[in-house]
């Protein structure tokens, strides 16, 4: 029987170790060099700002060489196609993109979404379509709805919708006025004034001051920032059904008996649910049953042996209301002095726990998690992906992803080894990941890391100074359970078998 038991235990060995080899999984997109289509004659010189997925493909912006020029390209499944460029004329467009197609965003329908400039008229909010024609909300210098006579001066970058939708915030001239728009809510697609300065903020006593932040849409609610005249800030929503309504404001109690401070950039998800960090006092959220507290200071982080959360950062929000963020924890209740930041997920288990924490090994290195761990991406499947730096060296950063509850693998690190075809391996000297700048655009950018298939996007750069856009599928969180499912499904035949045998 013992024998029998070394056996099964190895035939689970074994499945774990096939579940492992049968791990994340890379695609390389585009690289330095490349053809680039639609550009005849030119290659890919690089690709300078964070690559976007969704479940229709991958987008990014590209400079080339030999013409020089800059614009987006898309694999939409059919392979790398040109989406829009400078000089680009297409159908829809009222000038020439003159410039600017550097971020952009991609929906699960293949719409991208961009702000170039437009010649004849200044910055555009553009839409390319999959057929490739152009839809174009708004212009620099065209009379912007709900505000008559204002035009639109500078329209802000859009977030767009899998169901199309777009939203931006926008000044305008004539009078000067800030203010935030979408489509989808009334004639169609028109374009149609959700707020601005100086309105009437419902049910607040106060009026809108200025807008941070956004806006976000999704699941056919926009979500926006805004300060109120009494200096409040406040997160609002807009939907068909409920008109504009706010979801938090600054003062007000929240689930847990505390007081909302003020908020940073809100989370939309395709089922118009929002998560927010409230000043650096806690994460929350809203789902179907209401607005709930995920973490607040001195609540006990899990994982940490009696860790108290003390400062959290902005979170990510999946389709599935499961939340990420990274934070710290308070210098008095660490458990180990000085090793205070970690990241935090409720994906794959449905419940807040431990991804990583400083201190902590990092996975495919020989080294710890340092003090910079952000950059936080969560697909709907629940992986939690992020950056962080090398605790011994700490300026060496990497990206990793939680590949089932507790178990991180290593997807990119500086200094490492990187195949980027077969038999071309390169050093890489640089990782982005979900959003590297910081800007609003970035803010877009984290919830479009992933896509429904459990795939994330990210580019490297090499040491021989080249670059590349790649893909890393993370296998679904099933397939490690049903391997070693299935080393117990082999043990207990072997055992019905040797029964058998013994039974005689």
């Amino acid at each position: 029987m013992r024998v029998l038991l070394c056996i099964g235990m190895a035939l689970i060995v074994w499945s774990v170790q096939v579940a492992a080899e049968a791990g994340v999984t890379y695609r390389t997109v585009a690289m330095t060099g490349d053809p680039v289509p639609g550009v005849e004659g030119a290659t890919f010189r690089d690709f300078s700002h964070p690559p976007v997925i969704s479940d229709a493909g991958v987008a990014f912006n590209g400079r080339t060489s030999g013409p020089s020029t800059t614009g987006v390209w898309a694999d939409l499944g059919q392979g790398l196609d040109l989406a829009m460029i400078h000089g680009e004329t297409g159908p829809g467009l009222p000038g020439t993109i003159s410039s600017r197609t550097e971020d952009v965003i991609i929906n699960d329908a293949g719409q991208i979404a961009a702000r170039p400039l437009i010649t004849g008229y200044g910055f555009g909010v553009v839409v390319r379509n999959p057929d490739g024609t152009f839809t174009v909300p708004a212009l620099s210098n065209t009379p912007a709805p709900g505000v008559e006579p204002s035009e639109f001066h500078i329209p802000g970058f859009p977030d767009l919708a899998d169901n199309g939708q777009v939203a931006f915030e926008a000044s305008c001239t004539g009078p000067y006025i800030g203010g935030v728009w979408a489509t989808g809510y009334a004639n169609g697609d028109a374009l149609q004034m959700i707020a601005y300065e100086g309105m009437g903020a419902p049910g607040t006593g106060a009026q809108f001051k200025y807008f941070l932040h956004g806006p976000f849409v999704g699941g056919g609610t926009t979500v926006f920032q805004a300060v109120l005249s009494d200096s409040r800030h406040s997160i609002w929503q807009y939907d068909a059904v409920g008109g504009l309504q706010p979801i938090v404001v600054e003062g007000d109690a929240a689930p847990n008996g505390e007081t909302y401070g003020s908020f940073d950039n809100p989370r939309v998800n395709e089922r118009g649910h929002v998560a927010l960090r409230s000043g650096w006092n806690g994460i929350i959220k809203t789902t179907d049953a209401g607005t709930e507290v995920v973490a607040w200071s001195n609540d006990v982080a899990p994982g940490t042996d009696g860790g108290e959360f003390s400062r959290s950062h902005k979170p990510v929000l999946n389709n599935h209301d499961q939340v990420a963020f990274s934070a710290y924890l308070s210098a008095y209740t660490a458990p180990t002095p000085y090793k205070l930041y970690g990241i935090w997920s409720e994906g794959l288990i449905d419940e807040l726990h431990l991804v990583a924490r400083q201190g902590s090994p990092a996975p495919g290195t020989n080294d710890a998690f340092g003090d910079k761990m952000d950059n936080t991406a969560i697909s709907d499947a629940g992986y939690t992906a992020f950056m962080a730096n090398l605790e011994n060296a700490r300026y060496t950063y990497g990206l990793w992803a939680e590949t089932a509850p507790g178990v991180l693998e290593l997807i990119a690190l500086e200094g490492a080894e990187f195949e980027v075809a077969p038999g071309d391996v390169r050093i890489i000297s640089d990782v982005q990941f979900a959003a590297t700048y910081g800007s609003i655009v970035d803010a877009y950018a984290h919830e479009h890391a992933f896509n429904g298939r459990g795939e994330m996007v990210f580019s490297l750069k090499f040491t021989d100074n080249t670059t590349g856009v790649f893909t890393a599928t993370v296998p679904e969180p099933g397939t490690l359970m049903m391997l070693v499912g299935g080393g117990l499904v082999l043990l207990s035949c072997w055992c019905r078998r040797w029964r058998r045998r013994n039974s005689h």
